[in-house]
């Protein structure tokens, strides 16, 4: 196996709040051996603020340097990140140090791998969450709309309430979304995080299920800030003892349960309780973690 460098390809809008959401990975540097991926849709980067969308002519412009078949076009040198001629892992470091705009790298990580093309899905599927397609997200509204019910439903006890649509921020700084959040006046008891497990696609559930698992083993090692409500809105601490909790639908074929039992394994491992979205129809109660 080849030695190769890494990085993820990220989204800030803001470069002074610091929060980002991945977008992407580039993976090179063993004999010009390169390869990038990033998102076919950028709705869930937009989510935490601008227009990811505008970041495609410079990914395009990446990947036209990429591909040795593409290294010597003429293209468009408004914007260019890299030169054109060559791609080196020191073109992408001074990039990554003197750019400062919405697309930024992380800092370079070493990997052993095959081939850059291998690393860079093994490093997508943990790195970077896809915006679920149209008909997984009718399903995933399916469970949020359960779990939603089953919360008006139950007594949270004294000061709780439950907000949906929460942002969490773990310590390195990206942002991802959860469905819900209980919580206190001075702190989050319980986040909650819908995953249908009835996609269509093999590699794309796995994919979603290994990006989910690497955000929420963050958390629980190191605590979250979550803000409830947008802009305007509070933003309380989530401590890494606090309650992780999976809502879901059942698996249909058998590679869904297979995918299901794995990740049911990674949650008992850390400490993350999930229910069916059908177990918490007949017993609200259980949209609480315990």
């Amino acid at each position: 196996m080849d030695e190769y460098v890494s990085w993820v390809l990220r989204y800030v809008p803001n470069a002074f709040r610091g929060e980002f959401i991945n977008i992407g990975v580039l993976v090179g540097g063993s004999d010009n051996d390169w390869a990038l991926k990033y998102v076919s849709d950028f709705r869930r980067a937009s989510s935490l603020g601008g227009d990811a969308q505008k970041l495609l002519p410079l990914l395009q412009d990446l990947a036209n340097r990429v591909s040795p078949k593409n290294r010597q076009s003429q293209l468009d040198t408004s914007g260019v990140v890299f030169p054109i001629e060559s791609l080196s892992v020191e073109d992408v470091e001074r990039a990554r140090v003197h750019k400062n705009n919405a697309l930024q790298l992380s800092a370079p990580s070493l990997s052993y791998a095959e081939s850059s093309e291998q690393l860079v899905q093994i490093l997508f599927e943990n790195y970077v969450v896809e915006q679920s397609t149209s008909h997984g997200r009718q399903k995933l509204t399916i469970i949020r709309d359960h779990y939603r019910e089953a919360l008006e439903k139950v007594e949270l006890g004294d000061s709780r309430q439950w907000s949906s649509k929460v942002k969490a921020r773990a310590g390195d700084g990206e942002v991802d979304n959860f469905d819900f959040a209980i919580y206190s006046p001075h702190t989050v008891d319980q986040l909650t995080l819908a995953i249908n497990f009835q996609r269509g696609e093999e590699r794309e559930l796995r994919k979603t299920v290994h990006a989910f698992q690497f955000r929420l083993q963050q958390i629980r090692d190191s605590g979250a800030q979550i803000n409830i409500g947008g802009s305007k809105g509070a933003t309380l601490p989530f401590a890494s003892e606090g309650k992780l909790f999976v809502v879901h639908n059942e698996p249909e074929t058998t590679w869904q349960k297979k995918t299901l039992e794995n990740a049911i394994r990674f949650w008992g491992e850390h400490d993350i309780e999930h229910r069916s979205h059908e177990e918490i129809d007949q017993t609200p109660r259980l949209a609480l973690a315990s």
